[in-house]
């Protein structure tokens, strides 16, 4: 219950159903037998919950979101469409769906001004304040997956993305468990100006820190996957010493080649995520360990969390973080 009403996941809750047989028994959808449809309007009524106008509306105006990605490697990551057409598809029974569009550069006009759309996702893209100020001057909500802005002003609704902060401080705890206090390690990230990259990166020299490891460089190979081996060669050349490189971002899985050619002189290595390759390069100790960031989640949680705020559920604003999960050799699974 929040700010004193009831919602809809409250009576799910005290049910132990889904949201989404509370919401088809609520509003009149099919799909639901007539003793659990009694018992949930009951409870509702037990409860006063009061029905929301808006989700009741959306039986008769469809619910149109449009998720905008950027054409390069974070964008186009099948886990987090493929999340996102999943939430989608549970939806269909109360008139919602998507449209995806791929943009490469700058946001066009045209796209803020597409007519007939609910909302926008914006997948690991941000909008400057001019862009932020017209959506709302046109009612029409947008949230973040995946990034967000640097300051604290932006006017979203709502913004899902890893916990970047934790990906980086549990790289350097895996470190510490590998190495000796005093050992050198690096980073290669994409862009330090990018958010989620630029928290990946102070955490893990942080928490390295802390364990008595020496951070000695941070590479930055701009997400292009042609750079990443050179960026890597040059971070050892610097510092032949190095013990440990924190690959921060996905892109880095085309050094997983480079690395076995290295053989037992290699650096111990842990990187993000699991793309192409990543759970083989494990398997065979190419690298050491995965802070899995579950983009396919992120991508589900945006559909329900972002649906929930657009029927009145809960408020707008809000900042969740989706925590990681650590793959070693015997508990990685393989390639969604």
């Amino acid at each position: 219950m929040k700010n004193g009403r009831t919602t809809i996941a409250d009576i799910a809750g005290k049910l132990n159903v889904s949201l989404n047989t509370v919401n088809k028994a609520l509003y009149g959808k099919p799909g639901v037998g007539p003793e659990l449809r009694g018992r949930i309007l009951e409870t509702a009524r037990a409860m006063n919950y009061r029905v929301n106008r808006i989700a009741q509306s959306m039986s008769r105006k469809p619910l149109r979101l449009v998720v905008v990605s950027e054409s390069g490697q974070f964008g186009q990551r099948p886990e987090f469409l493929n999340g996102i057409q999943n939430a989608l598809e549970q939806l269909a029974d109360y008139n919602a769906g998507g449209e995806f569009i791929t943009v490469d550069g700058a946001i066009d006009d045209a796209l803020l001004e597409k007519p007939e759309v609910s909302a926008f996702i914006f997948n690991h893209i941000t909008l400057d304040d001019e862009q932020e100020r017209f959506l709302c001057s046109r009612n029409v909500p947008f949230a973040y997956l995946g990034n967000d802005r640097f300051d604290s002003e932006s006017r979203r609704a709502i913004c899902i993305r890893s916990d970047a902060r934790q990906v980086g401080a549990c790289a350097a705890d895996l470190f510490a468990l590998m190495l000796q206090p005093g050992d050198e390690v690096g980073v290669l990230t994409g862009f330090r100006s990018y958010r989620d990259h630029a928290e990946k990166v102070e955490a893990f020299v942080d928490t390295a820190g802390q364990y008595g490891l020496h951070p000695v460089g941070v590479a930055e190979h701009g997400d292009r996957p042609e750079e990443v081996e050179a960026c890597y060669r040059s971070l050892r050349k610097a510092h032949p010493a190095l013990r440990g490189v924190f690959l921060a971002t996905g892109v880095s899985g085309t050094l997983f080649e480079a690395l076995a050619a290295e053989g037992s002189s290699r650096c111990r290595c842990v990187a993000v995520d699991r793309y192409p390759g990543s759970a083989a390069a494990l398997a065979r100790g190419s690298i050491d360990a995965i802070v899995h960031q579950n983009a396919q989640l992120a991508g589900r949680r945006m559909i329900e969390e972002f649906y929930r705020i657009l029927t009145g559920e809960k408020l707008s604003g809000e900042l969740l973080l989706i925590e990681p999960e650590i793959l070693l050799r015997h508990t990685g699974r393989p390639e969604e």
